[in-house]
């Protein structure tokens, strides 16, 4: 009798410490979850897990199995380009818990481009304004269509540097961006040379720039006209 009543308080006292250890890793040492830490990479590098790192769950009472841990990303309207990455799952109670990881995106490459004019020389010097057709093609590692606008154009003869933006008869910008140069040159025997400067431009602020030129020359060249 005495052994029967000893084994029944040996099985309620281990409920008891079971019940006990079970309350305590429900709320005393629940389940977390830790980041990967905040990165900043290339705006053209891999930014998935394998890459920028996994969240992991510390789980004190060791419950099998893990439950499942998923992300979602948002993005950031600006540049850099941050992305905050969600990593969530699921308590040993069954309550959400989560934490951020921010990865950022740094863009620091200058857009590369080719650009060249039609026409590229100008004749007869009769004085006419001449529409010149820019024709350029760009790359950028992360922005698909950097801007690439006229910056610059100068004049090589005395006193006929020519800005964009100022308003000498030989160089004119319209308002829709077409560019115009004056078929004409001084009495000298050089050429006018048109230096124009293009400017390229991705959308974190990184420039690079190009040149060309028109030439307005001193003689007839075979087969040179304005078309």
């Amino acid at each position: 009798m005495k052994n029967r009543e000893k084994s029944l308080s040996s099985i309620i006292w281990f409920v008891v410490v079971l019940a006990a250890w079970a309350l305590l890793c429900n709320y005393a040492n629940a389940s977390t979850i830790s980041c990967p830490p905040d990165i900043t990479i290339s705006c053209d590098s891999p930014t998935g897990p394998g890459y920028t790192g996994h969240a992991a769950i510390a789980d004190p009472c060791g419950y099998e199995p893990e439950p499942a841990i998923t992300y979602t990303d948002s993005y950031s309207d600006q540049c850099p380009v941050v992305i905050t990455r969600k990593w969530q799952t699921t308590d040993a109670s069954g309550a959400p818990i989560s934490c951020q990881q921010k990865i950022t995106l740094k863009d620091t490459e200058p857009p590369t481009f080719h650009a060249l004019v039609k026409p590229d020389i100008l004749w007869p010097p009769n004085n006419e304004m001449i529409q010149i057709m820019p024709v350029y093609s760009a790359f950028d590692n992360c922005d698909f269509y950097p801007e690439i606008r006229i910056a610059d154009v100068t004049i090589n003869e005395p006193n006929s540097i020519a800005p964009i933006d100022n308003t000498m008869e030989d160089v004119m910008v319209d308002i829709y961006g077409s560019l115009y140069l004056r078929a004409k040159r001084s009495e000298s025997k050089n050429d006018r040379t048109y230096t124009i400067t293009f400017e390229a431009n991705d959308n974190c602020g990184n420039t690079s720039t190009q040149t060309t030129t028109v030439i307005v020359p001193s003689n007839q060249r075979m087969g040179v006209t304005n078309n």
